[in-house]
């Protein structure tokens, strides 16, 4: 695994090509069912939810739309309102 070990149990919702403009809407498999990241990470009681989004978020025409984006994003995974979110930049390999 490129990052590691990671604790059993541990949960990814990961979709080729994500953004902020397609988090919300991006169909995930959970368990048996289609749901969108939002949806999946409602169905569970996560007490962390780290996001990295990476070069899919170059080239913005409006450095705001993004960042009004971004944190729409952010609100919505933190909804459970116990859930800790953290943003992560990707490393270059």
């Amino acid at each position: 695994m490129i990052y590691g070990k990671m604790p059993e149990g541990t949960t990814f919702y990961a979709v080729k090509g994500l953004n902020v403009n397609t988090a919300a809407t991006a169909q995930i498999q959970d368990g048996e069912e289609q749901v969108t990241i939002l949806e999946g990470l409602k169905r569970h009681a996560f007490k962390k939810v780290y996001v990295m989004l990476g070069v899919n978020e170059l080239g913005w025409a409006s450095e705001n739309t993004f960042i009004a984006r971004y944190g729409s994003l952010l609100d919505g995974i933190g909804k459970p309102s116990r859930t800790r979110s953290f943003t992560c930049s990707p490393s270059c390999l």
